[in-house]
């Protein structure tokens, strides 16, 4: 262990430590003495560093800040220390050890009882005595300084009598909901990430300039392209779309333009406006089909397995409770024939920024799917085509769509509107002025986005990689098919088993459960993240699954870089493990028939498992190439602590650190492990069977 030499930094970061929170909140008090108060998943951060203070919710007491860059929004690169309140959440009474990793000066209070403290190059050095911590919420505090140069780092562990070190799991952490602070942070990102979603810098110039690695998730984003849109959209879809977005979508971002009292007919004149260049007349419309029925029932088959009733509202099916799902009740109306199945096969051509994301559809595919759709479609209301030619110019639609600078019409400096209460006036408001926007929006976001102003706009040109994420996460909507820190996915809890019902052949008896995302980003390798979100085929891990993993390509950098920064870990690249032969031998034989039996449900450089029962499992040579050392070994140990619904059975226990393979090194189980991850790491990138 080294100290670090810079005694200055260390004031300077004992001085903030001081400033930015001294004192647990009455909330946090009020909720560790009475478990009836309501709680919240993770902490509450207090960062302080150049430019003040920033109140941020983590998943996790983790992070990974290159120097250049903000810890926090609105916060400028350069020392920081950052207080992490919340409680830590036992099922039982437990004797547990806290450990630390990354770089840096950390401390841990649980109850007020140190039980971590020091500073150093490399956190993992620490000792720390185990101490025991009772049932239920403990009150937690976390004390981090930044190293005085270089990245800053921080991943807390704990280990336990019936478990071996590992990091503590982001359902262990919640916070007082009444909290002040809390509440405050949570509508000013909320309103930050809205703000975003709403471009309003489209019209509203910023005096600073965009850097996308580190502004706002969506800031700058343009919206849809309207080129070719005369080829692709109805035009009576248009004009209904564009005198009231919300009445078609109610969730729909764009706002009304057209002063009130617009009649249908001036908005169709309208909509041939923004599509110049292509005629519109039915006339000129390919005729309709009527969808056949094989590809119809075709095409249902694959919007069930492709799950697209957890991002949609399906026409004819009920909504739920507080339902945010994109309806696609008028999506026939929308589409020209053919322009539908089209789109599917690329929804980013038009729109690179869309939450729409590929599924590699065939063009048979996502014709079936186009049948399927129109013949359950809901008949639209027909409009007139009658008035006088206006351009779209009037009601700026190129400030959002295909923007240029000789297209863009003046509009309030975004420096004169953060002056005001936006709650009372301007676009966000209930009652905006003249030929402003009209966004309608709830009561609950037009209160974020007041509170997001209150913290200041420029905290949306400059936040952490963290709340980029955790913005995409929810935007993307991946808990739609994803496990997320212990709260289902929504196609598990409303939309059916993840088996089929009465399977019949040994494919479909498989299990259709999805992975969970509560570690992907201390479980998998950048590039490889990146990979997936790219849609790179070569990547898709379960091929017994119907279900399709989606790309996201204009997303990709930003969520691999940011989940792993919620997990406090820095870019890392597969790397083989340096053994002698003996020990590689001996990983290749546990892995093996003879050993642990690893094969009978995984598969190995394209051999097929050898006794694969309900659950599928991945391709073992690729391990090496996608996994973190550090999670591939705690996985080894006991998977149902990262998965609980995983089958893998555990093959040591954290008490007696043996294995049932006495004969090899005495059953000593971490060396086994080792071994087997020595042998993985080395093995060459192969593709999984089809």
């Amino acid at each position: 262990m080294r100290a670090h030499a810079a005694k200055p930094a260390r004031r300077l970061g004992a001085l903030l430590l001081v400033v930015a929170c001294v004192l647990p909140t009455a909330a946090q008090d009020a909720a560790a003495s009475d478990p009836g108060i309501p709680v919240n998943p993770g902490l509450l951060a207090a960062y302080a560093g150049a430019g003040g203070l920033a109140h941020t919710l983590q998943r996790l007491p983790a992070l990974h800040v290159q120097p250049t860059e903000a810890p926090a929004p609105g916060l400028q690169a350069g020392p920081f220390t950052v207080v992490f309140e919340g409680f830590l959440q036992l099922e039982l009474r437990t004797r547990l050890s806290f450990s630390a990793e990354g770089r840096g000066r950390v401390r841990v209070f649980v109850r007020g009882q140190l039980v971590l403290e020091g500073e150093a190059d490399d956190l993992s050095t620490l000792k720390a005595e185990a101490f025991r911590i009772r049932k239920g919420r403990n009150p937690l505090r976390i004390e981090y300084t930044a190293p005085p140069t270089g990245a800053a780092v921080l991943r807390l562990c704990w280990q336990g009598d019936a478990f071996v070190r590992e990091p503590i799991p982001p359902e262990a952490f919640t916070h007082a909901r009444s909290d002040t602070n809390a509440g405050h942070a949570s509508r000013s990102t909320q309103g930050r990430a809205l703000f975003a979603a709403l471009r309003c810098v489209n019209c509203h110039e910023a005096d600073v300039g965009f850097d996308h690695s580190q502004t706002a998730f969506g800031l700058g984003a343009t919206a849809p392209s309207l080129v070719r849109s005369g080829e692709r959209l109805d035009a009576e879809w248009i004009a209904r779309w564009i005198i009231d977005p919300q009445a078609m979508r109610k969730n729909a971002r764009m706002p009304r333009l057209l002063p009130q009292g617009t009649t249908p007919e001036a908005a169709l004149t309208l909509a041939r406006s923004i599509a110049r260049g292509f005629t519109l007349d039915a006339a000129a419309a390919p005729p309709p089909v009527a969808p056949e029925a094989a590809s119809a029932q075709r095409g249902a088959a694959l919007v069930a397995d492709l799950g697209c009733a957890t991002c949609h509202l399906l026409p004819g099916a009920a909504p739920l409770t507080e339902d945010d799902r994109v309806e696609l009740t008028h999506v026939a109306a929308k589409f020209r024939q053919g322009a539908l199945a089209t789109f599917l096969t690329r929804p980013d051509l038009l729109y690179p920024a869309t939450r729409m994301p590929r599924f590699a559809l065939t063009e048979a595919e996502a014709s079936d799917i186009e049948s399927h759709l129109r013949s359950i479609a809901v008949a639209p209301t027909p409009a007139n085509a009658v008035g006088s030619p206006c351009a779209p110019t009037e009601f700026r639609c190129q400030q959002c769509h295909d923007p240029r600078p000789d297209t863009m019409l003046p509009a309030a400096p975004l420096a004169a509107i953060a002056q005001e209460d936006w709650t009372a006036k301007g676009c966000a408001s209930a009652n905006p002025s003249g030929s402003m926007a009209r966004f309608d929006l709830p009561a609950h976001e037009v209160q974020a986005l007041e509170a997001f102003r209150k913290v200041g706009v420029a905290t949306a040109f400059k936040t952490s990689a963290q709340e980029r994420a955790r913005t995409a996460v929810h935007e993307l909507r991946c808990q739609a098919c994803h496990v997320l820190d212990g709260t289902s996915d929504l196609w598990t809890t409303r939309f059916g088993p993840s088996h089929t019902p009465g399977a019949t052949t040994e494919a479909e008896k498989l299990s259709q459960t999805r992975p969970e995302l509560t570690f992907i980003g201390e479980k998998l390798h950048q590039p490889w993240v990146r990979r997936v979100l790219q849609g790179d085929p070569a990547t898709r891990m379960r091929p017994w699954l119907r279900a399709k993993m989606p790309a996201f390509p204009a997303h990709a950098d930003l969520l691999a870089r940011g989940l792993a920064d919620q997990h406090g870990w820095p870019e890392t690249i597969p790397t083989a493990e340096v053994a002698d032969a003996e020990t590689l031998a001996i990983g290749a034989q546990l892995i093996a028939r003879e050993g642990f039996g690893c094969t009978a449900c995984h598969w190995l450089n394209g051999n097929e498992p050898y006794a694969t029962f309900e659950f599928g499992a991945t391709d073992l040579a690729l391990a090496g190439q996608r996994l973190r050392k550090d999670h591939a070994l705690r996985w080894l140990w006991k998977p149902q602590r990262i998965m609980r619904s995983s089958r893998m059975p555990s093959y040591a226990t954290a008490e007696e650190r043996l294995t049932a393979q006495d004969g090899i090194w005495d059953g000593d189980a971490q060396r086994q492990f080792g071994a087997m991850w020595a042998w993985l790491s080395r093995q060459p990138a192969t593709t999984h069977p089809k």
